[in-house]
């Protein structure tokens, strides 16, 4: 799969249908978290009417736990355990009946999204099998999202780059003006002045003010072009 940051929007929906449909689930889902609690999230269903549900982990503690050991499996959602009371109620109140989910990792280990599967409509007992492939799915898309974000990175890093070039450029070019024009006022008159009447002393004076200021110049371009 083809994926950057231009086409991941058309890419993400497209996966997670070819993935759902291989395991014949109901619903998938993709979160991707970025920098400063950013996230984006994609989803497919089998049955336009029922949305695959975003899990807030953030607000349940359990769930977090769970994940960060490593797959979540829930056959049946009456059938979790106490600790699990209040994310219990919270799948049922999504309608959601059976899911599995697994963390998305970096090269760092570091959590950089969620991907899952659900049963809305139906219960499903997930097998050794299903937990491999979603392994295996999570594994290929960390990999995938980590591109993508690093792709991100770098582009915000050249537009960076390109915006402080542009008023460096434009700084120069103001700069250039404000120094130049005076200073190419102050040559031209001097030269003036050394055209008319003046004594040895004076004169000299004059030719050493148009040396000055032309050796000022030289280093005045030497800096701005």
């Amino acid at each position: 799969i083809q994926v950057n940051i231009q086409n991941i929007q058309e890419v993400a929906p497209k996966t997670l249908e070819k993935l759902g449909r291989f395991l014949q689930v109901e619903a998938a889902f993709l979160i991707q978290l970025g920098a400063e609690q950013d996230f984006q999230i994609y989803k497919w269903s089998l049955i336009p009417r029922n949305v695959p549900q975003q899990i807030a982990l953030e607000d349940h503690a359990w769930f977090s736990e769970q994940i960060n050991k490593g797959v979540l499996c829930i056959d049946n959602v009456e059938d979790m355990p106490d600790e699990a009371e209040s994310e219990k109620k919270y799948l049922k109140a999504l309608g959601i009946r059976s899911m599995i989910t697994m963390a998305l990792r970096d090269n760092n280990n570091q959590i950089i999204g969620v991907m899952g599967f659900q049963m809305l409509a139906s219960y499903r007992r997930w097998t050794d099998i299903d937990t491999g492939m979603l392994v295996s799915f999570c594994d290929f898309m960390g990999e995938v999202l980590f591109m993508v974000e690093r792709e991100k990175e770098l582009i915000q890093a050249r537009n960076l780059a390109e915006a402080a070039s542009k008023a460096k450029s434009e700084f120069l070019s103001n700069t250039s003006h404000e120094i130049r024009t005076p200073l190419n006022g102050m040559i031209g008159f001097t030269e003036l002045l050394r055209n008319t009447k003046l004594n040895k002393i004076q004169l000299e004076y004059v030719e050493n003010a148009i040396m000055s200021a032309n050796t000022l110049m030289g280093v005045i371009n030497d800096i701005l072009d």
